[in-house]
């Protein structure tokens, strides 16, 4: 579970944004959803926002989790040009 995560200023959008991608971790009650500009995590059994972190490479399109649920892999297709691509690794504990 992440333990503390910065404070992450959302981007306000016209309307709500689609949830392009979405992980479950499978050693905690632990959720990662797509946000623009962000990935947002989700106590499921708490229902509950736990926070969110900065993606500023653009809109995650797949997110997931290792096998033991500490690592997030985050990957964005496409943000500049067609073919180009960006991933992203983070501890889950500590962001």
């Amino acid at each position: 579970m992440p333990e503390k995560l910065a404070a992450v200023k959302l981007t306000p959008t016209s309307r709500p944004f689609p949830v392009l991608a979405l992980a479950a971790s499978s050693r905690a009650p632990l959720i990662a959803s797509a946000a623009y500009e962000s990935v947002r995590f989700f106590d499921p059994a708490a229902q509950e926002n736990l926070g969110a972190i900065a993606f500023p490479e653009g809109e995650p399109q797949v997110i997931r989790f290792s096998r033991s649920g500490a690592i997030l892999l985050v990957q964005v297709v496409g943000r500049y040009r067609m073919g180009s691509q960006s991933c992203t690794t983070s501890r889950v504990a500590n962001g």
